[in-house]
């Protein structure tokens, strides 16, 4: 087996416990936000799931070909419509603020997204937030901005 050279220098570690439904993905998304705001200059933000399996060179290409640089309010991934639910009256059906979300696996927000996101009090969250269901929660975070959000549907996952 190959070895990597130091493989911690590529990872990033959060100060929150490890959860799924305890403030971990806004966390994130703050973080990524502090590094905008130092300057940093990336145009997205994404949030993958640890068991999601991506490779890397057609993740980038399917990317940089389907979203838009210098994005202003891009929701992208694999959506998922409400339509899922089919006829099944499911309270986390019922809390969704629009027709989709992105599905887990990937999910991605234009830079200015993923402050707004991480911006929003808590308050907020716990309003649009629906228990168990990080994916559609995120979805309604995104898809609470005041102003029209542009989103991509990117079809499959990588």
């Amino acid at each position: 087996r190959a070895r990597i050279p130091f493989p911690e220098r590529d990872a990033t570690y959060l100060n929150i416990k490890e959860n799924q439904f305890g403030g971990k993905m806004q966390t994130w998304f703050a973080y990524a936000s502090s590094l905008i705001q130092e300057g940093y200059a990336f145009d997205y933000v994404v949030k993958a799931d640890s068991d999601s399996m991506l490779y890397p060179e057609e993740f980038f290409s399917e990317v940089s070909q389907s979203l838009p640089s210098n994005p202003t309010r891009v929701y992208s991934g694999v959506s998922v419509s409400r339509y899922h639910c089919g006829k099944k009256n499911d309270e986390h059906c019922n809390k969704m603020l629009d027709e989709y979300y992105m599905g887990g696996s990937v999910e991605i927000l234009s830079a200015d997204l993923a402050h707004y996101v991480a911006s929003l009090s808590s308050k907020r969250r716990r309003e649009l937030e629906i228990s168990n269901h990080e994916d559609i929660s995120i979805g309604n975070f995104v898809l609470s901005h005041p102003e029209k959000v542009t989103s991509v549907d990117l079809g499959k996952p990588w």
